[in-house]
């Protein structure tokens, strides 16, 4: 009939919703304002869509607790019709915020891969490529699967393997380091560079990336 309540909710509800779960057993509306204005509607949609076809509800949308930051949430449940004609959910709300947060930095990260004329490579604590720009590719001569599949020692002769390690530690302590070096393409020409390594972590993961300059 339209209206939306919650007969069952764990205690959890209070962080994602700000509210009790008795404060919503007969009532909707202590989830529904604090849903971000500009996402209420989507949210309400994709319930309604979920209720009328009978399909898994999937719904990433913004919360604002009064006198905290704007929180995502991902909300996932598996809807059932009940023999008096209304709908049921079972699933779960999770916060989400900190991986949105993650991906925002990846795509300003993306933006400065694409848009820079120099070379730009994101390394793992191994010294594995994770991510490379068309100027590390073109400067090289190797395609950007191939350079994902090399080790920093592949292409700086310098830094043989057993060197890496250290050299991962130093720029993590200093978290940015200048450091000249040389670098070789596929066709073997060896040529100095000079390199800006900054240590970066994004939640859990460490990476080192280098802005690096042909001199």
């Amino acid at each position: 009939d339209g209206s939306y309540y919650v007969p069952i909710a764990s205690e959890g509800i209070k962080n994602i919703f700000g509210c009790s779960p008795e404060d919503v057993l007969e009532d909707f509306t202590p989830i529904g304002k604090v849903i971000y204005p500009e996402d209420t509607e989507r949210v309400i949609n994709d319930i309604e869509y979920s209720a009328k076809h009978l399909t898994f509800f999937t719904c990433e949308f913004r919360v604002q607790i009064p006198g905290k930051a704007i929180q995502w949430i991902l909300s996932r449940s598996s809807p059932e019709k009940l023999a008096d004609g209304s709908v049921t959910w079972y699933g779960f709300n999770a916060d989400i915020t900190k991986r949105k947060q993650v991906e925002e930095e990846l795509v300003g990260t993306k933006f400065v891969l694409d848009t820079t004329t120099d070379a730009v490579y994101w390394m793992q604590q191994d010294g594995q490529f994770v991510d490379v720009n068309d100027a590390a590719c073109k400067k090289l001569g190797y395609t950007r699967d191939e350079l994902l599949a090399m080790h920093v020692n592949d292409m700086n002769p310098d830094y043989p393997a057993d060197r890496w390690p250290a050299t991962w530690e130093l720029i993590k302590k200093e978290e940015s380091v200048s450091i000249e070096a040389h670098h070789k393409t596929k066709d073997g020409l060896v040529f100095p560079v000079e390199i800006q390594a900054n240590y970066v972590q994004f939640g859990d993961k460490e990476r080192i990336c280098s802005y690096v300059r042909d001199i």
